[in-house]
């Protein structure tokens, strides 16, 4: 099968998702803890 004329070649593609998947793991991590602070500040100040 063959690549359009402007798709990227092979490496960039790669480098690409290598990338997304780096800046995903980065937000899910971020996301996680700040889950964990929510939860820690809500025990602390419910009734």
């Amino acid at each position: 099968m063959t690549q359009p004329a402007d798709a990227p070649p092979e490496a960039e593609r790669v480098a690409a998702r290598a990338r997304f998947r780096a800046t995903l793991v980065r937000v899910l991590a971020v996301q996680a803890v700040t889950l964990v602070l929510l939860w820690l500040v809500q025990r602390r100040y419910t009734v």
